[in-house]
Order: structure tokens, then sequence, then C-alpha cells
């Protein structure tokens, strides 16, 4: 008996795979890791405002966000001014942001920046998600 030959080929169109990659997707994985880098940033800077030890309130002044971009990407910035800022409630210079995270041989640590910075890089996989279902075409 002879059993009939039966060749199922299926040979993807590779091109165009990578053509639609280049054109669709790989800009909406950037533009999605773009915007989660901003937001995560954001979130840092909330949480270490919200959680920086308040007497008089001039160091949450002190907490910065800042980011550029550069052929490699989005970089964002969350930091604590040192000295040479004067604080915008009393006027007086704020140079001890670090003396209240790491704490003193007098004074226990109240962290602030690395809380801020645990709780808010959490969120930057949760924002990449939802940044790039928003740009991938369906």
């Amino acid at each position: 008996m002879i059993e009939p030959k039966i060749r199922i080929e299926i040979k993807p169109d590779t091109k165009m795979l990578f053509d639609w990659f280049d054109r669709v997707l790989d800009p909406a994985i950037n533009a999605a890791a773009i915007e989660a880098t901003e937001l995560t940033a954001d979130d840092i800077a909330e949480y270490a405002i919200d959680s920086c030890p308040v007497d008089e309130g001039d160091m949450r002044s002190t907490i910065r966000k800042t980011h550029w971009k550069k052929a490699q990407g989005l970089f964002a910035r969350v930091y604590v001014v040192v000295g040479g800022i004067k604080g915008k409630i009393t006027g007086k210079q704020v140079d001890y942001p670090m003396y209240v995270e790491y704490g003193t041989s007098r004074q226990r640590p109240q962290p602030f920046m690395r809380p801020a910075v645990k709780k808010g890089g959490k969120n930057f996989f949760e924002h990449y998600l939802l940044a790039h279902k928003r740009r991938v075409p369906r």
C-alpha cells in the first residue's frame, strides 16, 4: 500500500515580522519604558515627601526630581539637596537631611529616601505594563 506523502510547511514572513517590530512594537516598548520611568520617579518623590520627618517642613523642600533623555532612553533621579538651600518655611539653611536619613551618634535614623525608593520602585513594572498595553495594537 502506498502512503500519501503530505508535507505542510509554514514559513513565517520574518521580514514582515521584523518590520512590524521595528515600526510598531519597538517604539511602543521605548515609549512605555519612558512613561514608566517618569511615573516611578514621581512616585518615589511623592513617597519621600510624604514620609519625610517634619519639624518645620523645610526638609521637604530639599527633595528634587529630575529626568533627562539620552540615546539610551530616559533617566530619572530623585535626590535631596544638602547645604546651600534655604528652607521655604523658615528661611534657614537646610544641611541636615543625610543626618536624618542615616542618623548620628546622638540621633536615631529616620529614613525617608531609602523606603521611598523601595516602595516607589515596586511600581515600575505596573506602570510599564499599563503604558505598554495602551500603545501596542491588538
